[in-house]
């Protein structure tokens, strides 16, 4: 009787506060795992690890000039895989001076080209190098506008929507071809926000329909199977929280997405998002957002995490 007892009690519990899958994406300070870092690898809230190491940790800046040789690269990935085989690895791999780690591939940043076999081909370079490495996801192609004197205009494929569409499907196309995942960012476009959101808050007071209208690409690529990144821009047409925070907007996203889809924040420890740490992870998770990226913060992130 006090076995059936609880077992009701534990099924109610269960009900009630049902078991919290993984959902933070956490980093690594160096080289190699500390015992700090192998014990949240181990942590049922961790979901996987983003490998954009920099020079100086803590430091939060786009670019980080290929601090990791490639044979550090594939030898850290295969340790992080041999203490939890379920984590999820991802890596930004854009070219120019946005890459992670050092090897053949010395592209600048993809731009628009008529020719699209060369995205295409691109994508199939990036995908194989990837699946070397045992990394399951590369955190991009960037596809918001290339607003001229913008931030992001230098990381964009085009100022035209049209041509950042084609061109990216066919570089999605050629990643997945070696059976890495994409994600699409950064959501719903962040060419005309009037800041960097790595250095400080950012708004965009453009019409809804404008901002939709930037946001097409997005929408238009979800016919294939890629995960979506929230930005940090707040648009006030919509909501007064930036989007890697709203629920606003990760609804939006969910009712115009043509499947299902998985949704992953921004860094949240870029300078546009304000608060204490434990407080804007739980907001993000909250707001609907599958996953959230939690670089250059590993202590705090440990400590919340016990």
């Amino acid at each position: 009787m006090i076995w059936l007892i609880t077992c009701m009690i534990k099924q109610i519990v269960s009900y009630v506060h049902p078991p919290i899958k993984p959902w933070i994406i956490m980093d690594i300070k160096g080289l190699e795992l500390s015992t700090q870092e192998r014990w949240m690898l181990k942590h049922p809230w961790v979901a996987g690890v983003v490998l954009n190491r920099t020079l100086h940790y803590g430091a939060v800046d786009v670019t980080s000039r290929a601090y990791y040789e490639y044979h550090q690269l594939k030898s850290l990935t295969e340790e992080i895989k041999s203490i939890n085989p379920n984590l999820i690895l991802m890596i930004d791999h854009e070219g120019g001076d946005i890459i992670r780690f050092k090897s053949t591939i010395t592209q600048p940043i993809m731009k628009y080209h008529p020719n699209l076999s060369l995205a295409y081909n691109r994508g199939c370079e990036v995908g194989r190098c990837l699946r070397d490495l045992s990394i399951d996801i590369l955190l991009g192609p960037v596809v918001d506008e290339g607003v001229e004197g913008h931030a992001i205009a230098r990381r964009a494929i085009s100022a035209d929507i049209s041509e950042i569409t084609t061109a990216a499907s066919e570089f999605i196309r050629g990643v997945h071809s070696s059976g890495i995942l994409t994600v699409l960012k950064h959501f719903p476009g962040i060419g005309y926000a009037e800041a960097d959101t790595h250095q400080s808050a950012a708004y965009d007071h453009r019409d809804k329909d404008a901002v939709l209208a930037s946001a097409s690409p997005f929408f238009k690529l979800l016919n294939k199977p890629c995960w979506v990144m929230t930005s940090h821009v707040i648009y006030s047409c919509v909501d007064t929280l930036p989007v890697s925070l709203s629920a606003k907007w990760i609804d939006l996203l969910r009712l115009e997405s043509v499947q299902p889809v998985t949704i992953i924040t921004d860094d949240l420890s870029m300078r546009a998002i304000k608060g204490s740490l434990s407080d804007t992870l739980i907001s993000a998770h909250s707001a609907g957002n599958d996953y959230v990226i939690c670089m250059h913060q590993q202590d705090p992130l440990s400590n919340f995490l016990k």
